[in-house]
């Protein structure tokens, strides 16, 4: 495998975890998880794996992530899904903003439900729209008299 992302560039690897394929973009200060094929996911799997998540790299606290779900099947078994909701406030206490890859319209609708509605969060099958999103600060401006 080479160090590269095979198709997004200035992404380099990370350590691999159980579940994902990780690689960082230091430029753009994102982390990428990519699921793996053939690497099921319980319930009881998804807050280790996305506490692990923001071990990787150096000091990558208030970075964006994405997560790219979109080489496996969608898992809408209840318990996996309150799972990953309560595991959202573990990345979203790490990175800044939260990208959600997909594959389908139907992936989308799933995977916005167990995101709620986070303005930290965005669930999309672009990848343009996910870099353009995390792009986007979401600190407060501070010329603003309103905050």
């Amino acid at each position: 495998m080479s160090d590269d992302h095979p198709t997004l560039s200035g992404f380099v690897s990370l350590p691999e975890t159980a579940f994902m394929h990780v690689f960082e973009n230091r430029d753009l200060r994102v982390i990428l998880g990519e699921r793996k094929q053939g690497a099921p996911m319980g319930a009881e799997d998804v807050e280790p794996a996305h506490r692990e998540l923001t071990t990787l790299g150096d000091d990558t606290k208030g970075w964006g992530l994405i997560i790219d779900t979109r080489l496996v099947t969608g898992n809408s078994d209840e318990r996996f899904e309150a799972a990953v909701s309560r595991s959202n406030a573990v990345l979203l206490a790490h990175f800044e903003r939260v990208v959600v890859l997909v594959r389908s319209a139907i992936g989308k609708l799933q995977a916005t439900r167990i995101t709620g509605l986070s303005d930290q969060i965005l669930v999309t099958t672009e990848v343009e729209a996910g870099l353009e999103f995390l792009a986007q600060s979401s600190a407060p401006d501070p010329g603003d008299p309103s905050r």
